[in-house]
């Protein structure tokens, strides 16, 4: 888990203990997504994962340190497998923090964690320009 032991960023520090349950479940995830993957392959189509961020994950006052951090841990962990791997990765943060703050409403159901409507049109937007770059 080669970004998380540099640091890389902001806040980016871990103890040892966050580093091994990342590094097992790095591993773990690793090799079910390689399966999920061949299988996807062998019928003819590709894999695309899509990190969905919780509206914690996009609003710093909702976000407590615990969440912050395994955000940015899974966010790293899929960031590596992507480089390593070939993994195929979407982060729809971006697109979602540009959206809510042109409209300045949230795409999430107040006290939910799911999307309103609008929420789900730009994940389906998103996830339909990653299918049409190939």
């Amino acid at each position: 888990f080669l970004l998380a032991r540099r640091g890389a960023g902001v806040g980016n520090t871990y103890d040892d203990q966050e580093l091994q349950a990342a590094e097992r479940a790095t591993a773990i995830i690793a090799k079910q997504l390689a399966w999920l993957r061949s299988r996807i392959e062998a019928g003819g189509s590709r894999l695309i994962t899509v990190l969905i961020p919780s509206r914690e994950a996009l609003d710093p006052q909702l976000a407590d340190h615990r969440t912050s951090k395994q955000t940015r841990l899974l966010r790293q962990m899929l960031e590596e497998m992507q480089s390593r791997n070939g993994l195929e990765f979407l982060d729809l943060a971006p697109a979602i923090r540009a959206e809510t703050s042109s409209r300045n409403a949230s795409l999430y159901f107040d006290g939910d964690i799911h999307f309103r409507p609008e929420g789900y049109r730009l994940m389906a937007e998103a996830v339909a320009k990653q299918v049409l770059v190939r």
